[in-house]
């Protein structure tokens, strides 16, 4: 039996935000949306530097194993 998956797009709420973050309401535009849009505010405002502060320390840290691998090699070569 081949499984059926269903498409779909990003832009369409086929699911409702508030029963993924567990407040048991769907996160449907209106009055009452205004905790979803908050808790999904901030974890967007804790989430994004985090992730920017990650790839950065990360890309730091290939930097530095790429120059301390291009000295250790220019000097392996001068030295033999």
């Amino acid at each position: 039996m081949i499984p059926q998956f269903r498409l779909v797009s990003p832009l369409t709420h086929s699911r409702s935000f508030g029963s993924v973050l567990g407040l048991g309401e769907s996160c449907a535009p209106s009055k009452s949306s205004l905790g979803c849009r908050l808790i999904q505010m901030t974890l967007a405002l804790y989430l994004i530097p985090a992730l920017l502060i990650v790839l950065l320390v990360g890309a730091v840290g290939i930097l530095v194993v790429g120059v301390i691998r291009f000295f250790t090699r220019l000097l392996g070569t001068t030295a033999g």
